[in-house]
């Protein structure tokens, strides 16, 4: 009759026990599994480890139905193709009544592979929370009605709180009052618009009081389809919030630097444009094209134009054809060699018709990069002074002639007594001559460097040039003027190239320029002092070096040493014209020559030296 009992329809391993534990039928699932059916016979008690007493069956059951999860698991190892593998069975006992008869059915359900996942389940939680409660970051969970069901360390200890007084409260109830009512129906909303990003800021305090700024973008999540709460993380931004508005203070004191700065710019720019434009000279800028940019109301009034007329126009449209290409040669020499020249005085005719003479100064100016990008161009009507100057040459040119034609009677009157040819003079009336002759021979000399200097900036200096033996004239010169050298007691010192020196010049200026450079070093020198005369053949030039120990120049008067009447500080008693070296750069320089002056300052000397092309 037991055998009648449908076993073999179960789907999992099953045995049938009478009341004596005896196997009194199996299904073929638990045959095939000859582990599991040697473990029962060789164990047959068996049924009392899994179920410890018949009369606990009942309890049992019921136990089963109320927690499926506290049903017995039996272990066995199983024999398969890869080895010995551990299999997991569920066990579960029924007692049944068949045909008059008590058996008790035991079914095994291989749960391996759900135990595995369990385990494996149960492991990526414990990793999970732990990597969620360690995290830096605040982080929580809310229920539907915005309660904390979980917090973190982190956002403990951010908030100060413990988690027993966060869990069970909304998360509103630790947010400031004004933030309350900007948070709550965003929180709200989100719950009607679930796809919706979030991002919220907002301020809340610790359990101290403090002010704490936090930020989170909290999502919804859904457990059986159905939304069940907010997952949130949250980060204290409270150093960038203080960092914020320390930008904002100094952004506010950036601006209000920045207002003042434009507003003392704009003054100071309208001061410059004011005083640029009550500038009595022609003042105007152009770009590389040679278009007006600027122009100063002088310029304006000078051709009779407004500057509309003028900005954006060229010489060419300002002046006639030849001064147009002369203004422009002298742009591009500016804009070529990156430097000021001063042009040539140049005569115009202004918007009344009246003639005036016009000294420009045009440099140029340069962009951060340092490349030149517009010339100004300063001119100065120099009309007056150019009379006045002629009107002052004029005057020197008649008093010089006036002052040279007695002087040179006087000079002869003077100098023929002196001869003996008049009969013995007696020693108080030629010392008195001496020194008439002195000074009459001083004026002419200044009377002669006056009219030099007149011709020199009238340029009507004319040079009689010849070719000439450079070593001749020196030597005579030298010869000269030995005996003043002898009279102080002063050592010379001559370097002289061998050979001939060809150059070509005017012998009486050349001779002219070396008189007074040996008559300054022999005047400047102290008596038994040194002078040193080198000159040297170079390439394409003949250098002369005159060097003394004399009295020096001080530094501040270096760059006016050939100035005519410089004030340049000597002894009282040493006399000159002080127009020696202003004549004397002028004749090197209508030599084509060019002249230098070294000094290490006062009582230490001087050397001036001067270069003249040699013959071609």
């Amino acid at each position: 009759m037991v055998h009648e009992f449908p076993i073999d329809l179960l789907p999992d391993p099953a045995v049938l026990l009478d009341l004596n534990d005896n196997i009194i039928a199996s299904n073929k699932s638990f045959n095939q599994i000859p582990e599991l059916k040697n473990k029962l016979i060789q164990d047959r008690s068996l049924k009392n480890k899994i179920l410890p007493s018949r009369e606990k069956i009942k309890k049992l059951q019921n136990l089963f139905r109320s927690n499926q999860s506290s049903r017995p698991i039996y272990e066995v190892e199983t024999e398969q193709s890869e080895g010995k593998n551990k299999s997991l069975f569920e066990v579960n006992s029924k007692m049944l009544d068949y045909k008059d008869q008590q058996f008790e059915l035991l079914t095994f359900r291989d749960v391996t592979e759900s135990k595995k996942a369990e385990e494996e389940l149960r492991k990526s939680e414990i990793k999970y929370r732990s990597l969620v409660e360690e995290s830096a970051a605040g982080v929580a969970t809310t229920d539907m009605r915005g309660k904390f069901d979980y917090v973190n360390k982190s956002l403990c200890k951010m908030m100060g709180y413990r988690k027993e007084e966060m869990v069970g409260k909304y998360f509103w109830e630790f947010l400031a009052v004004e933030d309350k009512k900007k948070i709550v129906p965003k929180f709200w909303n989100a719950w009607r618009q679930p796809h919706k990003k979030l991002y919220l800021e907002f301020k809340g305090y610790r359990k101290n009081n403090d002010t704490i700024h936090m930020a989170s973008s909290p999502t919804l999540f859904m457990f059986k389809s159905k939304i069940a709460g907010f997952n949130a993380i949250i980060t204290d931004i409270t150093p960038q919030k203080k960092l914020e508005e320390e930008l904002r203070q100094y952004s506010a004191g950036l601006e209000d630097m920045v207002e003042k700065k434009t507003a003392e710019l704009a003054q100071s720019t309208k001061f410059l444009e004011d005083t640029i434009e009550s500038v009595p000279d022609l003042l105007y800028i152009k770009d590389k094209e040679g278009k007006f940019v600027f122009a100063n109301d002088a310029y304006c009034r000078f051709h009779g134009r407004p500057k509309k007329d003028i900005i954006g126009k060229t010489v060419y449209d300002l002046y006639q054809k030849d001064h147009a290409e002369n203004f422009a040669k002298h742009d591009e020499t500016v804009f070529g060699k990156e430097e000021a020249i001063v042009t040539p005085d140049i005569p115009l005719i202004d918007s009344k018709g009246n003639q005036i003479i016009i000294q420009t100064i045009k440099a140029p100016l340069k962009d951060d990069q340092g490349q030149v990008t517009h010339l100004i161009g300063i001119a100065r009507n120099i009309t007056e002074r150019k009379q006045l100057e002629k009107m002052k040459d004029q005057f020197i040119s008649a008093v010089t002639h006036e002052l040279q034609t007695p002087l040179v009677s006087i000079k002869a009157y003077i100098d023929y007594p002196l001869t003996g040819k008049m009969g013995p003079l007696s020693e108080n009336m030629k010392s008195n001559l001496e020194i008439v002759k002195r000074n009459t021979d001083r004026l002419l000399q200044l009377t002669g460097e006056l009219l030099d200097l007149r011709r020199m900036e009238s340029g009507r200096l004319e040079l009689n040039k010849e070719d000439l033996d450079y070593q001749e004239i020196i030597n005579n010169c030298l010869e000269e003027i030995s005996p003043l050298f002898d009279e102080k007691q002063q050592i010379l010192n001559v370097q002289l190239p061998p050979g001939q020196l060809n150059i070509q010049g005017d012998k009486i200026r050349l001779s002219q320029i070396l008189m007074n450079l040996l008559s300054n070093a022999n005047k400047f020198t102290p008596a038994q002092g040194g002078i040193n005369v080198t000159v040297e053949n170079t390439n394409g030039e003949i250098r002369t070096t005159i060097s003394d120990s004399g009295i020096g120049i001080r530094k501040g008067d270096m760059n006016r040493i050939f100035e005519p009447f410089s004030s340049i500080k000597k002894p009282t008693y040493i006399k000159g014209t002080g127009l020696g070296l202003s004549v004397t750069k002028g004749l090197i320089e209508a030599h084509g020559g060019k002249i230098t002056v070294k000094s290490q300052g006062e009582g230490k000397g001087s050397s001036i030296t001067f270069n003249l092309p040699k013959s071609k």
